[in-house]
Parts: structure tokens; sequence; C-alpha cells
């Protein structure tokens, strides 16, 4: 009935708003008008009957359920201090030399560009201006080196014997010309001189008289009959030049413009800017309960929040998020408009996400209301509860863990709003413009190595924010392109020429001895497992932060398959190598994975920590 109802209105809705604006519109009854006040207001409380039927949903379908704390993935404490093997010799293997693959060339920054040396050339060049007055063979050269000129020998030339010389037919066909007989002046003769020999022939040249001038006459004027017009009225003149369209230029689609109040806001070092209806930023009642929840939906459902999830939806684009950056920028932005309210922050956050079609939850109590989210992998160390088999995940906006006890939550789902969120990176803020440089140095085979690698400080403070998960996700996590063209060139040298076990060797000393260990909770007071680009730039690190960061680096560098091994308070790492290799191992997959512990001070491949020698660990793929 309420939807025949709502089609009744949507109908008359148009005639309704015609009659208004009609200059006639004055006359009209009072009444008239009012209907029209309420028909223009009923028409934007049900422009969305989802949000409707949501906000009745939200008044009383509500039940009590009891919360639960976050798991914590290993409960057996790990070493403060680790061992030190006794380092084995480098042992000549058959294995086959490691091929490092070719950069890909990434656009680095320009203040950490270093200058480039221009090689001074060889011989100097001199400007020198020669001394015209001077000879050419005392003129300075400047510093060029003389210049040998080869030298020819004349052949020897004999003069000829004209006495000997008789007129034959020429040799070559020549053209015969007729020469013109000339009247010649008469002059006395001198004697000639019988011994007279000329230095070469004489030849007579013709003379050719010239032509005489023609003389051209200047052409006679015509003149054209007059023909006149039988119209006095001129013919229109007709253009019949074929006429090219104009080219058409592409135009730049405009930026959309947005009304509303500016809200800036600090993104992980991104400055970042959403506009909003001043709507949007209505806070909830805090009396907190399903009636204020209800009526909080229906305040923020009828502001114009479209323009802000299309911003939203802009800025994931531009900055590569993921869906968990996507739940930290609602969680930014809802920050903004709420600065010192974090039931506001976590009441707009659900809003967002709701209405970007994530299968998010809110939960009340006497205290605050939460934020709730289900996800694609096991989060620890986070409060959660159960509906149907589905853990939601209490995060809140301010990336502390909240103790919930026991809360009220509802039992059913926005429309379209049932998409959980997946915790794996899509190299989130790749585009990054300002690098940092951490510097390393270690000591492999009585040779120390030092390298500098730029590391992306916007990614490392965005994957701080993630909660805790298993170890896999942290083994397959990317790392930023330039990062890894930075290890790939400063890792060549060292490796080329080298065997597959040299090479693991080699990295394994670097993990190894390049970073203080210290154990989680000595750096931080909790368990917190590190990506490969935190752990290049913390202070210090352990076991399975190592692992991770290695592992990467065998992948990359070596192209070797690696697995990790999870053992009772431990993580290390396998490699599987072309050719068997001496030392302790594991099979999987049909494989053979020597073991290669990058926490184990000065370990080669082959050697397991004395302290889970006895343990058999669980194998995590890396795929």
């Amino acid at each position: 009935m309420k939807h025949v109802n709502m089609v009744a209105l949507l109908a008359v809705l148009p005639l309704a708003i015609g009659i208004a604006s009609s200059p006639q519109a004055s006359s009209y009854p009072d009444d008239f008008l009012k209907w029209k006040e309420q028909t223009m207001s009923s028409y934007q409380a049900y422009k969305d009957e989802r949000d409707k039927a949501f906000t009745d949903f939200l008044k009383k379908q509500w039940k009590e359920v009891d919360t639960q704390e976050g798991e914590v993935r290993d409960i057996k404490p790990k070493p403060v201090d680790m061992p030190v093997a006794k380092p084995k010799p480098v042992v000549v293997d058959d294995l086959p030399v490691v091929t490092i693959p070719k950069k890909i060339e990434p656009v680095l920054p320009k203040p950490d560009l270093p200058i480039a040396s221009i090689p001074k050339p060889t011989t100097p060049i001199i400007d020198v201006k020669p001394d015209f007055d001077m000879p050419r063979g005392d003129r300075p050269r400047g510093d060029k080196p003389p210049v040998d000129i080869p030298t020819f020998e004349k052949p020897p030339f004999s003069e000829p014997d004209f006495d000997q010389i008789t007129k034959t037919d020429p040799i070559f066909d020549q053209p015969q010309f007729n020469q013109p007989q000339l009247d010649q002046p008469q002059f006395d003769q001198p004697t000639p001189d019988t011994d007279f020999k000329p230095d070469r022939p004489i030849v007579e040249k013709p003379i050719i008289e010239k032509p005489a001038p023609i003389k051209i006459e200047p052409p006679k004027e015509i003149k054209l009959p007059e023909v006149k017009p039988k119209d006095p009225t001129p013919a229109p003149i007709v253009d019949d030049t074929p006429r090219i369209p104009p080219l058409a230029l592409p135009v730049e689609p405009k930026a959309p413009s947005y009304t509303g109040k500016k809200y800036r806001f600090d993104f992980f070092g991104r400055k970042t800017t959403i506009i909003a209806d001043k709507k949007l930023a209505k806070a909830i009642d805090r009396n907190y309960g399903a009636k204020a929840i209800s009526k909080g939906w229906s305040d923020l459902s009828l502001s114009d929040y479209e323009p802000v999830l299309e911003q939203l939806n802009t800025t994931a684009k531009q900055y590569n998020l993921g869906d968990w950056g996507k739940v930290q920028l609602a969680f930014a932005f809802s920050k903004a408009m709420h600065p010192s309210n974090i039931n506001a922050q976590s009441f707009t956050s659900w809003f967002l996400l709701v209405k970007q079609d994530y299968q998010a939850r809110l939960a009340y109590n006497k205290q605050g209301v939460y934020l709730l989210v289900p996800a694609q992998q096991s989060l620890y160390e986070v409060t959660f509860f159960t509906f149907s088999g589905k853990r939601f995940y209490a995060v809140s906006p301010d990336g502390k863990p909240r103790d919930l006890g026991r809360v009220f939550t509802y039992d059913g789902e926005y429309p379209r709003a049932v998409t959980p969120v997946n915790m794996k990176d899509p190299l989130a803020f790749s585009d990054e413009k300002h690098y940092q440089r951490k510097d390393f140095k270690f000591k492999y085979d009585r040779q120390e190595y030092r390298l500098s690698l730029n590391v992306n400080p916007t990614r490392v403070n965005y994957l701080a924010s993630y909660p805790q998960m298993d170890i896999d996700q942290y083994f397959i996590s990317p790392v930023d392109t330039v990062t890894a063209n930075d290890a790939l060139d400063l890792f060549r040298p060292m490796l080329e020429g080298k065997s597959e076990l040299e090479a693991v060797n080699l990295l394994l000393r670097f993990v190894q001895t390049g970073f203080e260990y210290q154990t989680d909770d000595q750096q931080f007071g909790f368990e917190n497992y590190l990506f490969a680009e935190e752990t290049l730039t913390m202070p210090a690190s352990d076991c399975e932060d190592r692992s991770v960061l290695f592992a990467w680096l065998v992948r990359e560098l070596l192209g070797l398959e690696v697995v990790g091994l999870d053992y009772p308070g431990h993580i290390a790492a396998a490699v599987a190598f072309s050719k068997p290799v001496s030392g302790d191992s594991i099979a999987f997959n049909g494989k053979k994975f020597t073991v290669t512990d990058p926490t184990y001070i000065n370990a080669t491949a082959g050697m397991t920590m004395p302290e889970v020698a006895g343990h058999q660990p669980k194998v995590v793929a890396i795929q």
C-alpha cells in the first residue's frame, strides 16, 4: 500500500510543481500552497525508500550480544637474545649461477638523484687563434699532436720531342667543326727561328661571330567588346569552393564543482580536501540507543551525501587504495568533521561505508557506539562478535583497541551492503614523490658491503595502520617499485657471478646482521608483525619481520621459490634450490626446501636454530 501511495505521489508531483510555478498560482487558496509544501517535504523524505525502511528497521531490530576479545596468534614468548652460529666456510658447489632480473626503470625523485659527473677529456681543447703573420710551420697548435701529412713524389717529366710527332688520326672520336675563314690583317712576319721549340703545343681558338640581336615588339592592345548586362541587378556570386569543416578539438571534462564546507585533513602525509553538505556533519545524540541511531541515520540520509561518496571514490583511485584504505579514508574524513568526538566519527564512518556497499554494522552500549566490519582475512587482537558464522571486528578511527563487553547490535543488512573488507594491499600510495634514504652495512666472506635504499614514507605510515593478520599476508604483500628497483641495483654487483647457494647466504647475512634485533614486546609493548618496507625503516626487528624481508629479497632478486616456517615462538624461511643442498630441509609440494633462518646470526643455508630444532614447523606457502 505504501508503494502505491509513493507512485501516486511521484505522478502528481510534476503537475503540482507546474501549477505552483504558474502566474495564476497566487489566485489559489493558501491551503494549496500548504499542500504543495507538504508534498515536496514528503518527496524529499521518500527519495530513497531504502533509507526509510532501514530507519524503521533500526528502531527495533537490536539484540544484546557478548563480544569476544581478539585472538592471539602465538602465546609462546620469543627469545630475547638470538643465538650466534659458528660460520661455516664457503663451499664451492655445482649449483647454477643466479640470474639477476633486469631493472624496471622507476621515476626517482629529483632531490635524491646523484649529480652525474662529466668525465674530463683526455686531450684538453684549447682555443688558440693563429697568428697569420707567422710562417705556417711556426704557428702554435695548442696541445694537439702534430698531424703526419704524407708526401707524394712527382713522377719524372720528359719533354716531348716535337720532331718525332706525326699527325695521326685521333685516338678518340671527336666532333669535327668547320672553322670559318676570316680575313686576317697582314703584318710583317719575323724570321722564324728553326730551333724554337714551344713548351706546349699551340692551339688556335675559333672565333665565333655573335648573332644579331632579335628585336621583340610589344604586343598590340586587344580591345574587348563592351557587353551590357540585360538585368541591371547583378547576379549573386556563388562561392563553389569546398569547405573543410573545422577540426573539433577534444574538450577536457571540467572537474566537478561541489558546494558545501571544505574539510581539510592529513591522510598519511597527503593533504586531502573533501567538500560536504553541512547536514552530513550532524552528530549522533549522546543518549546512545536504538532511537538515537535510527534518527541519526535518517538525518544523514536526508543530507546531500552523494557528492561526498564521489569525492571519496576519486581520492581512493588517486591513492590506489584497497578496501582497508577506504575504511581509513572514511575515518580520516569523519575525524575532520568531528575532531574530538570518537562516537560521532564511528557513526559517520559507518554511514559512509554502508553507502559504499560495505557490510559494516554498528553496536552500542552506554559508553558509546562502535563500528564493526567483517574481513576476508583473520584479524588478531581485535575485539569481535560472530553472526551466522561470520566475525565482525570492532575497528576504531583512532586505531586503538576498544574493550566493548556486552553491546547491542542488529542482525540485518542495508540493501546491497554485503561486501566484506579485503585486507590485501594493492600497492597503495605508489605515486610517492618524496622518498627517504635508509643506510645499511654488513659483512660477508671477510668483505664489508654498504648500501642505501629509497623507502616510501607514506606507504610505511599507511601499512602501520593495519591490524595484525596471519603471517602469510605479510609474505605476499607487494613492495614499493622504487624501493624494489633500488634493491636490484644495489645487490646486483654483489650477486652477479655467484651460485644460488652463495647468493642466498649473502642475503641471509645482510638480514641477520644489517638490523638490530628486538622482540615486539621490547620495541612496541605488544605483538606487531611488520611488512617488508616497515622492517627497512624500523630501528629493530625480530624473527617474522626478518623472514618476510628475506623471502621477498630471494624471490625478487634470485627468482627462487621460498616458503615460511612457522615454529612455536619463531618464524624462519626455506628456499628451494635447483639442486639438492646439504643441511636441514623440509619437503613441501613435492620439492625440497632448505632451511634458511634470517634471525640465526651467521647461520648459512641448511642450519636450524637449536631452540626449535626438535619441532616440526608449519609450512607457510607464499603465492
